[in-house]
């Protein structure tokens, strides 16, 4: 979200450009498609890895608090004076992450964005839990039992067809 807002773009095509194989050029403010050969970085690691780094480097490597500040500052954070004097390395790196980038919260606005609702999940779980094949192996079942077993299948088949219903017409309210 910070990147979409410097570059003025959308968040979920940012988010697809950093996930393939493009560069952004800083001096054109461009994207390019990223090849091996080219001079630039790819977006995740101009974009993601290299603060991550920098900050790791400032804050944990040098102990310098005059950077991280300026850094978190860039990043929109706000340090506590308790925060930028804390005399290990690790607590001013811990203490940046943590209001930059919470895992809990990253974790859970991910799985927010990528699982499907169940109301949505439930039309695709419903050919894992009961595929088309079944059919054939009632009816397989059926002549194995011995005679046509015509008046068991049609029976059969009323049912499998009021279960697949209610499987897909399954709603929250129920």
């Amino acid at each position: 979200r910070i990147w979409s807002k410097k570059l003025g773009t959308k968040p979920k095509v940012l988010r697809k450009m950093l996930w393939g194989d493009f560069s952004y050029n800083p001096k054109t403010k461009t994207v390019t498609k990223w090849t091996p050969a080219s001079n630039l970085k790819p977006m995740f690691v101009t974009m993601i890895l290299s603060p991550i780094w920098k900050l790791y480097e400032n804050a944990y490597v040098n102990n310098d608090s005059e950077k991280t500040k300026s850094m978190a500052q860039s990043l929109g954070i706000e340090l506590s004076n308790r925060d930028l004097k804390n005399n290990e390395n690790r607590g001013l790196l811990q203490a940046v992450m943590k209001k930059w980038m919470p895992v809990s919260d990253a974790m859970l606005n991910m799985v927010v964005e990528i699982v499907p609702s169940p109301l949505i999940a439930q039309a695709k779980r419903m050919e894992a839990l009961w595929p088309n094949s079944i059919q054939k192996v009632v009816r397989t079942s059926c002549e194995k039992g011995g005679g046509t077993g015509t008046e068991i299948n049609s029976d059969v088949q009323r049912e499998i067809s009021k279960t697949e219903e209610a499987i897909r017409n399954c709603s929250k309210s129920e």
